[in-house]
């Protein structure tokens, strides 16, 4: 009886119409929830049902990769600039500036109905019915990720109108992120393993030992630490401290937020740091590589 309730309810408000599914959309699945609602005394004093739409296997977006060929030689400079002719001119040409590449591509994006992000200046959206599509900008890196394939294909068609692309399909890498989407399970994974591994080697760190804290417990680091004599400091530069902390950061960013306070810390001495600066930098990165692949 609490389903059948339930359903007549659905049916007197007209939450649904039995239709057949289109092409390129997936249904999203429902379940039923029951619970017993109990009287003040403890016992049993009705059924009650809910109807669940599982909503959160709805967004199996399609999203691919393109890369503006020669993205900044598509501005226009307003302004003269004379430059001094090199002896192998023949050879390379000057682009014009990000800013100029950044207006062409947002005006043709406004023709093409897409909104700007107030949020992130490098992020378009755009709405046509129950369908949608986000564009994000990088410099030349061009993600799009569309919940109809269609409408996907049409915008990467547009944009090969206006700008000579190199049309990567579906994404799998763009700076230092992998990602692998399964749209058949709906579900999408970003890592920087091959990154981390990159960084692990550039700074000899492959053979440190694992660790299991992004800092070492206790570890209280000051500027009284930083190096004071000429010796100590031509030591501690042998590091590159400053270049090390950067690319922890850029991890930080993207896929490993949970290092974010060892990076507040280690920011703090980057101008001269210390012996003991430089262990605790090495003892992330020694995290790091304890979590690689989780």
């Amino acid at each position: 009886s609490a389903i059948a309730e339930e359903l007549n309810f659905h049916a007197v408000n007209g939450t649904w119409t039995f239709t057949d599914l289109p092409t390129y959309r997936k249904p999203i699945t429902c379940k039923w929830i029951f619970k017993l609602k109990l009287n003040s005394h403890g016992n049993v004093d009705r059924y009650k049902t809910r109807l669940v739409a599982q909503g959160f296997n709805q967004l199996n977006l399609h999203v691919h990769q393109m890369d503006v060929k020669t993205a900044f030689h598509n501005g226009i400079l307003h302004e003269e600039i004379y430059m001094r002719v090199s002896e192998d001119l023949s050879l390379s040409c000057p682009g014009m500036s990000p800013l100029e590449w950044f207006k062409i591509i947002n005006q043709f994006l406004f023709i093409l109905d897409f909104t700007n992000s107030a949020a992130d200046g490098n992020v378009y959206y755009l709405q046509q019915g129950v369908d949608f599509a986000v564009l994000t900008l990088y410099v030349d890196d061009t993600l799009i990720a569309a919940n109809n394939l269609p409408l996907l294909h049409t915008i990467k068609s547009q944009l090969h109108v206006q700008f000579l692309l190199s049309d990567i399909g579906k994404v799998h890498h763009l700076l230092s992120l992998q990602v692998t989407c399964d749209l058949d399970h709906g579900w999408l994974c970003i890592t920087q393993a091959l990154y981390i591994q990159q960084k692990l080697a550039k700074f000899r760190f492959l053979d440190l030992n694992l660790v299991l804290t992004p800092m070492a417990s206790g570890t209280h680091l000051s500027t009284i630490d930083c190096p004071i004599t000429p010796i100590e400091k031509e030591l501690c530069a042998v590091f590159l401290y400053a270049n090390a902390v950067n690319s922890l950061n850029w991890a930080n960013l993207c896929t490993c937020s949970n290092i974010s306070f060892s990076i507040s810390v280690l920011t703090q001495y980057m101008h001269i740091p210390e012996n003991a600066h430089i262990c605790a930098c090495k003892h992330t990165f020694c995290y790091l590589r304890s979590t690689i692949g989780l």
